[in-house]
């Protein structure tokens, strides 16, 4: 018996303060885009990276503290936590995003609009398939978990997990800035092999003048469709080179959150 009120005891002291501790990793987790990508779809794993993470924050341990000491009621503080991860993860996807967006324009362009299930949701063409699989390679050989850890960890620094919810000032403006850089970073991603592409389809209008018997529409995307299969070979080193620069957008996260969650 005084083993059993003795667990008790501990659970209700460290669980609380557990579940506050794994909320915001999971919410993280929950929707962070490397996980799909990476065929982690178990929650088992997902709430193991969670609790991991978490066990640095209880490090120190819980003594003289009480749960009096949060500024919302325990339900209320537990949604914030996930709130913030949630958020969190929005801001750690981006590049992931821009990967899809750069090849989803190229696939677009050469007429290719059938594809595969996206592990994220959707649908997700050819070429964008490339380039988020190149994407998932960058962020696991920058070591792309630490940073994103490192970036959980930052994040208690200006939200604690006794602070109220975070104010949404400024918000609007900085996820409009950040679909605006999704958009940009596709196009600049997408644009040296889609000005090929235009240029390819210039000199098949051109030809019209020459040939009239000529099919200009089948002939421009059987010509497309070759182009891309040649030079993606070689436009890879580009779409590499440019992709980890995407991924330097991780240093600044957490300072685009804080903008939109003071």
């Amino acid at each position: 018996m005084p083993l059993a009120q003795w667990l008790i005891d501990l659970l209700g002291v460290w669980g609380p303060w557990m579940a506050l501790a794994v909320a915001r990793p999971a919410g993280f987790a929950l929707v962070f885009s490397v996980f799909a990508w990476g065929h982690i779809n178990s929650g088992i794993l997902r709430m193991g990276f969670a609790m991991v993470l978490a066990m640095p924050l209880l490090s120190q341990g819980i003594d003289g503290h009480s749960l009096e000491e949060l500024a919302l009621p325990l339900p209320a503080a537990l949604a914030k936590e996930v709130f913030l991860g949630v958020m969190l993860a929005f801001f750690a996807s981006v590049p992931m995003a821009i990967a899809v967006g750069g090849g989803g324009i190229i696939d677009f362009y050469r007429g290719s609009f059938n594809g595969t299930m996206d592990p994220a949701s959707g649908q997700i063409t050819p070429v964008a398939t490339l380039f988020a699989i190149c994407a998932l390679w960058i962020f696991a050989n920058l070591g792309g978990f630490w940073i994103v850890a490192a970036m959980i960890y930052t994040s208690y620094e200006f939200w604690p997990v006794q602070a109220s919810f975070p104010e949404f000032k400024g918000g609007a403006a900085t996820f409009l800035h950040m679909i605006e850089m999704i958009a940009l970073g596709a196009l600049v991603l997408a644009g040296p092999m889609v000005f090929i592409l235009f240029i390819s389809d210039m000199v098949h209008l051109a030809s019209t003048k020459f040939g009239k018997q000529i099919n200009v529409t089948h002939l421009a995307f059987s010509s497309k469709n070759l182009l891309v299969a040649a030079l993606l070979p070689v436009f890879m080193i580009v779409v590499v080179r440019a992709l980890k620069d995407d991924f330097d957008l991780y240093r600044h996260a957490v300072k685009w959150m804080e903008l939109a969650f003071r």
